[in-house]
């Protein structure tokens, strides 16, 4: 046993020896430079998106493994599927262990990316105003550098965590005989099923809220030479998006109601139509669009949205008070021309058509 120990330690080791050089490596570049502040900023930073994610995943998924155990029937039937028979036999009373372990290794799994997400999480803490609203949404600019890429990846991760805990649910109320597995599907008892139901809306009303967010991120990807929201986006994708908010928010009340009725069969309609508009409002629609609308007359179309891009673009370099000068010249010659042909050479024509 002593010898098995002494390997699984050495293998760690082994495998951690390039995390701990580069770890190392790092605190002694930031250190030659003086600025180990920044170091310990990171690694604070890190450790403690790391500890409370695990810990928000640790304490969503006790709070649903006591509801499960609450709704757990007081015993087996004579459905029960021989699997679930037979893991009560090998771990018993071990069962509490069971869940924690699985429930620790979720949460690593969830909280180790998190950590990664240190920079989003300083600008967000550290948010500041530009005093300055975007043209679509009268929104501060401040908002999509500091805070939108956090608030993204905290959607994100929480659709992610809710997901899981309600795998780990599932499990517990098949082991607890809460669903029997048996042909021709697996069955459920009405407790079980609103909990799931309960679970469900959660998942649907995070989606809403990450379309809400897709919103502002329309008007910041790039498509094309354009940085920020075109033609297509704002007249096809951005009311697809809208429309998907709703059907979300629609799928959450309708799992809500199912508690009531016990009867999944509207719901799993709503999430049919949810796959449907999602690639049709979502892909097709502004694919049309973009092909049928603005291809065939894309300067009048995009024009608008990108006088946008290049107003934003001289504000943020500090050239929107640049004032404009009309200049008098003076008659073209064949001298004048012979005279400055090199400058003359080296003037760029540019077509203005390709250009918007």
């Amino acid at each position: 046993m002593a010898l098995i120990v002494t390997a699984v330690v050495v293998v760690v080791l082994l495998l951690a020896s390039r995390a701990i050089a580069g770890f190392y490596i790092d605190y002694l570049w930031h250190s030659s430079l003086e600025r180990t502040d920044v170091f310990w900023g990171v690694l604070g930073s890190k450790l403690f998106l790391f500890a409370g994610f695990a810990l928000l995943f640790l304490l969503l998924a006790a709070l649903n493994l006591l509801i499960a155990d609450r709704l757990a029937p007081s015993g087996f039937n004579g459905d029960t599927h021989v699997a679930v028979v037979r893991f009560h036999e090998v771990f018993g009373n071990r069962m509490r262990l069971v869940r924690v372990v699985a429930a620790g290794f979720l949460a690593l799994i969830v909280a180790v990316p998190a950590s990664g997400h240190w920079q989003e999480w300083l600008l967000f803490r550290n948010s500041v105003d530009f005093g300055k609203n975007d043209p679509q949404f009268a929104t501060d600019i401040g908002f999509y550098v500091f805070r939108l890429p956090f608030l993204i990846f905290l959607f994100d991760w929480l659709f992610l965590a809710v997901l899981l805990v309600l795998l780990l649910t599932v499990a517990a109320h098949v082991l607890s005989g809460g669903v029997v597995i048996a042909p021709p599907m697996p069955k459920a008892r009405r407790a079980s099923k609103a909990h799931f139901a309960v679970l469900l809306s959660i998942l649907a009303v995070l989606r809403a809220g990450a379309y809400w967010l897709e919103r502002y991120q329309l008007t910041t990807e790039r498509r094309g030479y354009v940085q920020g929201a075109l033609y297509s986006v704002l007249k096809a994708q951005l009311p697809a998006v809208m429309l998907l908010m709703l059907i979300a928010l629609l799928v959450a009340a309708l799992f809500l109601y199912s508690i009531r009725t016990g009867s999944w069969r509207i719901p799993l309609v709503a999430c049919a139509l949810w796959v449907v508009v999602a690639l049709f409002g979502g892909v097709i629609y502004p694919s049309v669009i973009q092909a049928l609308v603005v291809n065939p007359n894309e300067k009048e179309k995009e024009s608008a949205y990108i006088a946008r891009n290049i107003e934003a673009t001289r504000a943020a370099l500090g050239l929107d008070q640049v004032e404009t000068k009309s200049v008098t010249f003076g008659e073209l010659t064949a001298k004048k021309v012979a005279d400055n042909l090199e400058p003359i050479r080296d003037t760029r024509l540019l077509d203005p058509a390709i250009m918007l």
